[in-house]
């Protein structure tokens, strides 16, 4: 009688401490509620998402039509088709300081060449390009981001 009532109070427990894990997303919800391996945890809680959208416009795509509208002066082409709706505002506003300043032909002569891939995923992308100034190369990235409709955009400059 001890012995079957220690039993069902170890299996309330174990059963208790296997749900609890079940419940943070640790173990597998079907008996015997094994937990995850590090595997499995990285592909059901991956921190970088799967951007599955058909590539309709590559990054050295965007890159061009940036540089193509600068070179016209066309500041709400080049951040229409080239950045996030969100970041549009204050790229436009940082572009117009450029120009104010003059340094905006600087500007386009230093990005208005071809960009290297370093890096690429299915959603991020890092390019790079060197500035010769002053007999010294200097090297520079451009961040790129995928849309779900398959737009690479540039993230950062």
């Amino acid at each position: 009688m001890v012995l079957g009532l220690a039993g069902i109070i170890g299996g309330g427990r174990w059963f208790s401490n296997k749900m609890a894990r079940v419940n943070t997303g640790a173990a597998s919800p079907t008996f015997p509620y094994s937990d995850y391996s590090m595997e499995e945890l990285e592909r059901l809680y991956s921190e970088t998402p799967e951007n599955t959208a058909v590539t309709i416009r590559t990054p050295e795509e965007t890159h061009r039509l940036f540089v193509e509208a600068l070179k016209k002066g066309d500041f709400e082409a080049a951040t229409e088709c080239c950045f996030r709706e969100g970041d549009r505002d204050r790229i436009k506003t940082g572009l117009e300081k450029v120009k104010k300043s003059g340094e905006l032909q600087q500007m386009i002569n230093d990005i208005d060449q071809k960009i290297d891939r370093e890096s690429m995923d299915s959603w991020k992308a890092v390019y790079s390009f060197g500035i010769l100034e002053d007999g010294k190369n200097f090297g520079h990235l451009l961040r790129f981001i995928k849309t779900t409709q398959g737009v690479w955009l540039i993230e950062s400059l």
